[in-house]
């Protein structure tokens, strides 16, 4: 490609994004982008055969930027041959998410216009997806290098490398929760569900405690495990 066809191509969606900006994509007109873009109609209808299409197009290129970018961020982390202390992930989390983050960061404007009321919703499924394939690897990964084969152990290392679940986990979200049973059951299907969403909570909470800051002193240290447990608890009755 050269760059003038470049140019143009990022003129027609940055003329998309200016009207994701303003109204909805549903009620979006070829017109709308093209005259947005300052192009004619022809040189639009010469890259794409409709707003569908363009759609389309980011979309899948957005994908596979972050995808790649994921890639990127994991392979910083295969070489690691024990299970990270609290002072390890903080010097391994810039390499973890460095190219995850940059490349949202870059194409911030996009990701949010395309996930906004005004864009596309299967865009979020897709998103969704490409991080639960992620999880995935991350987990076969482990699970295939380990010598016990101990799921326990496997969605430890795994989700060590996710704050962002551990976080959700924490906070109680069923909805992030019953998608992480689900999809660690795929991979460990002679375990029962119960005893997943136990590791998962327990590991969780775990990595929660070895990682806050909360616990300087004794009294704090008991009044936050005995909230984290309790609550724990209660997910199991």
């Amino acid at each position: 490609m050269d760059l003038r066809q470049h140019n143009t191509q990022e003129r027609i969606v940055a003329g998309l994004i200016d009207c994701l900006e303003a109204k909805p994509f549903r009620e979006l007109e070829n017109k709308d982008i093209y005259n947005k873009a300052g192009i004619t109609y022809r040189i639009f209808f010469r890259y794409y055969s409709d707003k569908n299409e363009l759609l389309n197009d980011l979309e899948k290129s957005l994908i596979n930027g972050l995808q790649s970018a994921l890639i990127k961020d994991r392979n910083s982390l295969i070489g690691l041959k024990h299970e990270p202390d609290p002072d390890d992930i903080l010097t391994l989390a810039d390499p973890a998410f460095r190219h995850t983050l940059l490349f949202c960061d870059k194409y911030k404007r996009n990701l949010r216009a395309l996930v906004s009321k005004n864009g596309d919703i299967l865009f979020v499924h897709k998103i969704q997806n490409v991080a639960e394939k992620d999880l995935l690897n991350e987990i076969e990964l482990h699970r295939t290098t380990s010598l016990t084969y101990d799921p326990y152990w496997c969605l430890h290392s795994a989700l060590s490398h996710q704050p962002g679940l551990i976080k959700e986990v924490i906070y109680g979200n069923i909805n992030i929760i019953d998608k992480l049973v689900q999809i660690a059951h795929t991979c460990f299907p002679n375990n029962s569900v119960f005893k997943i969403r136990t590791h998962i909570q327990l590991i969780c909470m775990i990595i929660n405690i070895k990682n806050t800051n909360k616990f300087s002193d004794s009294d704090s240290s008991i009044s936050a495990f005995s909230k984290v447990t309790q609550d724990f608890l209660k997910t199991l009755k």
